[in-house]
């Protein structure tokens, strides 16, 4: 909303003054109460942007920044490369979903094809690993896009980026430093199979 500007050109002159009528005073206290919403409203919305902000400005990702900027070994770091070296195999022997990122679906879509099904053991195998990466990602919590922490999504393991690491969030809703070893035990476990099996289903990793 743009209210109008009011100069002296608008107004009656008399004499060299301004004079105002019944009507140019409702004109003037329309302009005036126009203004005042404008100001409100900028100020509404000022406030509403400050809030979607606010969430973010808590954010803490201390032990994120250190572990990957100076490239330390760390079990989240560890296993967020293991798991784009996977869905990068899988990718390439063409097993990739809908979701770009969805490597438990991956894994599903590999136990679907011929060669799995062909072999026995190995489609239990997929299926197996698939149910494993699943719970072992949900496990781990994360900052959302909102700035509400929520589980890692299964279908989008890069939110191990956003992990809320313990210490970094005064004891509220942190990922234990357990749950990042078990992650990790669950991705090395997922590269170990797919190399033993890798011939069969055409993965190479």
């Amino acid at each position: 909303m743009q209210a109008s500007t009011l100069t002296t050109d608008t107004l009656p002159m008399i004499g060299g003054s301004m004079q105002f009528s019944d009507s140019n005073a409702l004109h003037m206290d329309i302009i005036r109460d126009s203004c005042m919403i404008v100001v409100t409203d900028q100020e509404a919305i000022h406030n509403n942007t400050c809030s979607q902000y606010l969430n973010f400005a808590d954010m803490t990702f201390t032990n994120n920044i250190k572990y990957f900027s100076n490239g330390l070994r760390s079990d989240l770091v560890e296993s967020y490369l293991l798991l784009i070296s996977i869905e990068l195999a899988l990718k390439d022997a063409k097993y990739a979903g809908e979701n770009g990122h969805d490597i438990p679906g991956m894994l599903i879509k590999a136990s679907e094809s011929e060669k799995a099904v062909a072999k026995q053991g190995v489609q239990v195998q997929l299926i197996g690993l698939a149910t494993q990466l699943s719970n072992s990602l949900k496990a781990v919590t994360c900052q959302s896009k909102d700035g509400q922490p929520q589980p890692v999504p299964h279908r989008s393991y890069p939110f191990l980026r956003y992990c809320r690491c313990e210490g970094d969030w005064n004891g509220t809703a942190e990922t234990s430093a357990l749950r990042l070893i078990e992650l990790l035990d669950t991705c090395k476990n997922t590269r170990s199979i797919l190399k033993s099996i890798g011939k069969i289903i055409g993965v190479k990793i």
